[in-house]
């Protein structure tokens, strides 16, 4: 399991995250796992966002790139842990 700290991602084994973390909600720590059922969720709507976003006039389609945040937190997830992983 993987999750935001302030800006980083943290890897927790499944068995500790789900014992420990999973109600826990803070500042600096968010409860949603990045490669979970949600995170995965988040991401396919991010890349949906960020399409329709482009297709706005000139200023407005630089909303865009906020929808990569949880896009890039996905892929930095999966090059760092999960890959290895598999």
């Amino acid at each position: 399991m993987t999750a935001t700290m302030i800006i980083g991602i943290v890897a927790y084994h499944e068995n500790c995250y789900s014992k420990d973390l999973k109600g826990a909600t803070s500042f600096l720590l968010d409860n949603t796992p990045i490669n979970g059922f949600a995170g995965n969720v988040v991401t396919v709507i991010s890349v949906i966002l960020g399409m329709l976003l482009l297709f706005l006039p000139s200023p407005e389609k630089y909303l865009s790139l906020l929808a990569l945040i949880p896009i890039v937190y996905r892929l930095v997830s999966y090059v760092l842990f999960e890959r290895k992983l598999i």
